[in-house]
Order: C-alpha cells, then structure tokens, then sequence
C-alpha cells in the first residue's frame, strides 16, 4: 500500500465522487438486511406452517383410529351383551365445519401475506394444503 501524504488523503475523502459511492454502498447493505429480515421471517412462517400442517394430520389419524376403536368397542359390546348400537357421541358436523372453516381462513391470510412478501413458494404450498383440507373434508 503506498502512503499517501495528508492533502492527498483530505482531498480523496472529501471528493463527490468518494461520498456518492459511500451512499450507494450504504443504500446496498441497507437493501440486502431488508431481503435478509423478509427472507428469515418467510422461513419462520413456512416453519409454522409446517407445524400446523403436521398437527392438523395427526389430529385427523388420531380422531380416525380413536373413532374406529370405538366403534369395534361399541360392535364388541353389541355382541357380546345384546345392545342396540347407540351412535357414537363426537363433534357436531356444525362443530367441524366451524372448526375448518376457521383453519381455512388462517391459511388464507398466511397465504395472502407470503403473496405479499414475494415469497411464491410458500404461498403456493399453503394454497396445496388449502386444497387437500377442503378435498378431504
């Protein structure tokens, strides 16, 4: 590196042409933290997303097996002492739709702010989910 003397070294941070590239390089990390903060709060939001995907399947395995064990249970106690067989007590259809519906318009407004942030990817994997939730139901 060679030394510059102290008139030189004035004059080089004093130019237009040193501040207007200072500005831009500022103007460029400030624009990469901003992709930077979006991007890690769109991962945070997938992750959610994820989570609340894999709760609502082992919910709905979980509600099926607990139904069809207590429906063998009920055809069981039927045979065995002669019962009529009683419908078995759950959520209400009006309770389930209620319930879907609710988890339909979250997904919704996750989908809508991925859409808005940019991030496609997510907003099409909530869209998919959105999808087989209602192809299920």
């Amino acid at each position: 590196m060679s030394h510059w003397d102290n008139m030189d070294k004035k004059v080089w941070s004093n130019s237009e042409v040193m501040n207007e590239f200072e500005k831009i390089l500022i103007k460029a990390m400030d624009d990469i933290n901003k992709k930077v903060e979006a991007q890690q709060q769109t991962q945070e939001i997938s992750r959610k997303l994820d989570t609340i995907n894999k709760g609502v399947e082992s919910t709905s395995k979980n509600l099926t097996t607990f139904l069809d064990q207590a429906k063998n249970l009920a055809q069981d106690s039927e045979e065995d002492l002669g019962y009529v067989e009683e419908p078995i007590l759950g959520p209400s259809p009006e309770e389930q739709a209620l319930a879907k519906a609710s988890l339909l318009e979250e997904l919704n407004e996750l989908a809508a702010q991925a859409s808005l942030e940019g991030n496609y990817k997510l907003a099409y994997k909530i869209e998919r989910s959105i999808d087989q939730i209602i192809f299920e139901g």
